[in-house]
């Protein structure tokens, strides 16, 4: 079965999170070119996390950006003992949904490469977040390549010293160029 169908089923089943449930195919997962922007009053957090199988350790990242597609806040990290990339990826959705909250917003997409499964504590605790910052929150899967720039953010974290934590006000430096990439509309 094809991860995009996979998804489609897990987010039309799951109970998890109550406002996951809207239809989608396989088809309309592929017809998708690139990263799309947010509606109005609606910010999206593209989280993704990054992994090292030898030693166990690795980085995560999130970008929120507006409907103009401008980045709003970024941030990633490292991190240590993780048991494998949906641990890292699930890393970065808790800390750009904290940081969300902490800016006060309230309507957000959050697209990730990953098919968010249960993973104990740290889904409990997104989950806490989702209720108490924001009245609406969609999870959406998102493939890596329409996710380049929370990618990039993540490789950052994995530069990081043990347990450090990287923010910044806007666009990291060195990824302008996939931010704008993003924006960039194909003439093909």
């Amino acid at each position: 079965m094809e991860p995009s169908r996979l998804a489609c089923i897990i987010r039309k089943n799951t109970d998890e999170f109550p406002t996951i449930g809207n239809v989608c195919t396989a088809t309309e997962l592929r017809s998708r070119k690139r990263w799309e922007r947010p509606g109005e009053d609606v910010l999206k957090i593209n989280c993704d996390g990054a992994f090292r199988s030898e030693t166990s350790t690795g980085g995560w990242g999130f970008v929120i950006r507006d409907s103009a597609g401008l980045v709003i806040r970024s941030g990633s990290g490292s991190c240590l003992h993780l048991m494998d990339a949906l641990h890292a990826e699930l890393l970065a959705c808790l800390v750009g949904l904290r940081a969300a909250g902490e800016m006060g917003m309230s309507n957000v997409i959050i697209e990730t490469d990953s098919m968010l499964a249960r993973l104990g504590g740290i889904v409990y605790e997104i989950k806490s977040l989702m209720n108490l910052f924001f009245t609406s929150v969609f999870v959406a899967y998102c493939p890596r390549e329409y996710n380049k720039v929370a990618h990039a953010v993540a490789a950052l974290g994995c530069k990081c010293p043990p347990s450090a934590v990287l923010s910044w006000d806007g666009t990291p430096s060195g990824i302008e160029d996939l931010v704008t990439g993003d924006l960039t509309v194909s003439l093909v």
